[in-house]
């Protein structure tokens, strides 16, 4: 567990440093998507500038309250993600929810978690896959994006 809170950890200060580096519309977005408590996105189709790629689109991903930011939908992988990353917690906590409560009402405790330990559906290490490869893709996108970001300004400074 600790190594998924240094994961975590560098994450949250990549998305600190997007608003460190003038990236403040990016850092919102970061921080509303992690602030939300399930992973689905609605989205829309009108014609919007995208709040990440400032070009227009036709389908957006709705952020804020009052569409206050719009995200292309093609970033709409991207901005699962960072969710994912946020509620690993939540994710493996629903998990167990749910194996506990598809064992007879009848069964013991001690026996529930034994069936737990020999479960391969219930198990971290199932998932691990999937959520190690979403925090580097997380953290390298990121990262790449300051980095482009920074490139791109240095010679206007």
């Amino acid at each position: 567990m600790r190594r998924v809170q240094a994961l975590v950890a560098k994450i949250h200060s990549e998305v600190e440093n997007l608003r460190i580096c003038g990236l403040s519309q990016l850092f919102n977005v970061c921080s509303f998507v992690r602030a939300q408590p399930k992973p689905g996105f609605n989205t829309q189709t009108k014609w919007v500038v995208c709040c990440v790629s400032s070009l227009t689109t036709s389908e957006f991903v709705v952020m804020g309250e009052n569409l206050e930011w719009c995200v292309d939908v093609s970033f709409k992988p991207f901005l699962q993600m960072p969710w994912m990353v946020s509620h690993v917690d939540s994710i493996e906590y629903s998990k167990f929810v749910l194996f506990v409560n598809s064992r007879p009402a009848t069964e013991k405790t001690i026996d529930s978690l034994r069936h737990i330990e020999k479960s391969a559906a219930y198990l971290c290490e199932t998932h691990v896959a999937a959520y190690i490869a979403a925090f580097w893709y997380v953290l390298v996108t990121l990262r790449s994006t300051i980095q482009n970001y920074t490139n791109a300004a240095a010679p206007h400074l």
